[in-house]
């Protein structure tokens, strides 16, 4: 498409046209006349936002991080061949590897996407600007998507809190189900209020920070014994004066020094009594960790293969699964589908494999006929080599007549039996006279 055909055609969500889903907003006779509702009609879980706890934060914010790392590629299947061929000019394509706004690179934009659906529990991934209208019809290129909140839900519409680019500020949009990526967290029943674990774990953490901050103010904690019994309501009055003097004293004077009489006693309490706070906050950390399959290691760098492959396989794929699904079935239309146009995650394989063992594993694939060398040099962040035998499957340890180079001494055509040794000649036997 020309730049004539997209100034005609060019379409933004935020300046609808004539027959655009977004007049409800204006126009009477696209007003809705049924009940909205504010929660997901296919989930019935509450959702509280956890975003301003440290803790929590911290934990989505990891999660997110490693979900904004896989990489997802709009392939094109072969007819009646499972050959894929990567669409690099598609839209789709450089929204996963450029940019999905003007604001987000794609990296960013997985890594608010992933951040959102543990802050809200569904999210919808909205396109703002496109080549046509998509409500309209489905030929169109994708120019950028943003992440919204989900404030109402209609039977084939949804009102979406998003950030208006053009104003700068938060803007109400409705916009049809059928173009629109609606992306619900598979954790909720983790995160969610239908789960007490976490709520149990951030009051246990703030009752911990009230009690550390005792312990840090001006707090003198400690107990004066007066020489009499302050057993009857008037001693008691005369004991809380006698302390409220002492406070007096050390809050009043210059260096804070106050008196007490000869028979008066301080006991200072160097400590607070003993509780279970701690152990109980170490079991619920480590009890709402195991639920989301994540360990102590995996946040400081020390997890083995197996505990990766393990968070990989339980928390970072589902994510990415439920992405990855709901672009496909928004963003590619029915007759793409047919057409063979599918969306892939990759995630590299050698990420948790030690360096050690990268070259045995390489070697192996190669041997195997499994991948070619270039394949390999790709994984490994090497340019591809001009060598045309490197984008061959072949075993380099078993060279056939296909891969021995012209020219060279064991080439077929240059092969001359008078040029053998004599002694291997006639089954390698020497030639004897009479």
């Amino acid at each position: 498409m020309n730049i004539i055909d997209q100034l005609e055609h060019g379409w933004n969500l935020f300046f609808p046209r004539e027959g655009s889903a977004n007049l409800v907003e204006t126009d009477p006779k696209y007003q809705i006349s049924y009940e909205p509702h504010s929660l997901n009609p296919n989930n019935s879980i509450p959702i509280k936002s956890y975003s301003s706890s440290a803790f929590a934060s911290m934990l989505f914010n990891r999660i997110a991080i490693d979900v904004s790392m896989i990489r997802f590629m709009h392939v094109r299947l072969e007819k009646d061949s499972d050959k894929q061929t990567i669409q690099k000019d598609s839209s789709l394509q450089r929204l996963f590897d450029v940019e999905a706004n003007i604001d987000q690179t794609s990296t960013d934009f997985f890594h608010d996407l992933t951040y959102s659906l543990f802050d809200e529990g569904v999210v919808a991934v909205v396109i703002t600007e496109a080549t046509n209208d998509p409500s309209v019809t489905g030929m169109y290129n994708i120019g950028s998507v943003r992440v919204g909140k989900i404030t109402q839900w209609h039977p084939t519409t949804v009102r979406v809190k998003l950030y208006n680019e053009n104003t700068g500020q938060f803007s109400e949009v409705l916009v049809p189900k059928r173009s629109t990526a609606i992306i619900e967290n598979p954790l909720n029943n983790i995160i969610g209020s239908g789960n007490p674990t976490l709520e149990r774990l951030l009051n246990k953490l703030s009752l911990l920070d009230k009690q550390d901050l005792d312990l840090v103010t001006n707090k003198l904690n400690v107990i004066l014994q007066l020489p009499y019994s302050v057993k009857n309501e008037l001693k008691q009055g005369v004991a809380k004066t006698r302390v409220e003097s002492l406070e007096t004293q050390l809050k009043d004077t210059k260096l804070g020094v106050g008196y007490i009489g000869a028979e008066e006693k301080i006991t200072q309490l160097t400590k607070p009594l003993n509780t279970s706070l701690m152990d109980e906050i170490k079991y619920l950390t480590d009890e709402l960790l195991s639920q989301l399959g994540v360990t102590r290691k995996i946040f400081d760098g020390t997890a083995s293969q197996d505990e990766m492959q393990n968070y990989y396989n339980r928390t970072v794929e589902p994510i990415a699964q439920r992405i990855k699904e709901e672009f496909q079935r928004k963003f590619i239309t029915r007759t793409a589908y047919t057409q063979g146009h599918r969306l892939i995650m990759y995630q590299d394989p050698f990420r948790l494999v030690p360096t050690s063992q990268v070259a045995t594993i390489m070697d192996t694939l190669i041997r195997n006929q499994i991948i070619t060398a270039n394949e390999g040099r790709s994984i490994l962040g090497y340019p591809p080599s001009s060598n045309p035998l490197a984008d061959e499957l072949f075993n380099p340890n078993m060279p056939s007549q296909k891969q021995i180079m012209p020219g060279s001494p064991a080439s077929p055509e240059e092969y001359d039996p008078s040029m053998m040794d004599p002694s291997l000649q006639n089954g390698g036997e020497y030639q004897t006279e009479g």
